[in-house]
């Protein structure tokens, strides 16, 4: 009785020798494409050219009698003629599907050899835009700066112009709004504007006021061409007035 040990069953799966290499698959199918467009375009010659020759034969059979060989070659011409053109057609149709094919191919070789997809990285959210608000009577600042944040702005506060160039030389971002009274104390509000448009230009600017243009000493021209809101206004006049010098200056 031997003592050898039973053989082990394999455990291993089907032999992996068998499978092609799916480029090499690939490369199968592009030369077959090409081969039936080539076949194809040559039976489409050929067809051209037998249907010439049979044209010049007809013409010659007008001159000789009707048991003449040449009609029954000009018959064979025909037939010859005809089942070319359907092996072009086979061919043509045959082609589409290898090319349905290939492109498939194509696709899942292309997918395979990339491995898997990783998502791109989330967009970092849009910072909200930034807003100063100039204006000395602390409770229309304090108002107007709570109207703006529930509008989605960040928003810095002061008093005069001094303070609000103080607070800005500590701040990196641009400016999105400038909403300034149009009289404070110390220098006014288009004074400041003038200063911060030359910093930045095309900052949206909205003044606002208990007096029109020319009443405490600033004229129209004062202004620089941006609007003015003369108080009282409600909250939805004042949001509608900075969407749009927003919107002329480009911005949303």
């Amino acid at each position: 009785m031997s003592d050898d040990p039973p053989a082990q069953a394999s455990a291993a799966g089907p032999s992996d020798e068998g499978l092609a290499d799916p480029r090499e698959l690939l490369l199968s199918l592009r030369r077959l494409a090409a081969l039936q467009s080539l076949t194809s375009a040559l039976l489409n010659d050929l067809n051209e050219l037998l249907m010439v020759l049979g044209e010049q034969l007809q013409g010659l059979l007008s001159e000789v009698d009707a048991e003449h060989p040449l009609r029954g070659l000009v018959h064979r011409l025909q037939g010859v003629g005809e089942r070319v053109e359907e092996l072009a057609r086979e061919l043509r149709s045959h082609g589409r599907e290898a090319a349905e094919l290939l492109d498939d191919g194509t696709e899942a070789v292309d997918s395979d050899l990339a491995g898997p997809q990783t998502a791109p990285p989330p967009r970092a959210p849009a910072s909200p835009p930034l807003a100063l608000i100039v204006e000395d009577q602390a409770l229309v600042r304090s108002y107007l700066a709570e109207l703006l944040r529930r509008e989605g702005y960040e928003v810095l506060v002061a008093d005069c112009a001094e303070r609000a160039q103080a607070l800005l030389e500590s701040c990196e971002r641009p400016l999105g709004l400038l909403l300034a009274d149009v009289v404070l104390p110390g220098d006014s509000g288009p004074a400041l504007a003038r200063e911060l448009l030359r910093r930045q230009p095309g900052l949206p600017v909205l003044f606002i006021s208990g007096y029109p243009p020319d009443a405490r000493g600033v004229s129209a021209e004062d202004l620089g061409g941006a609007p003015l809101l003369l108080k009282p206004f409600g909250s939805d006049e004042l949001l509608a007035a900075i969407r749009e010098v927003r919107r002329t200056a480009g911005l949303r």
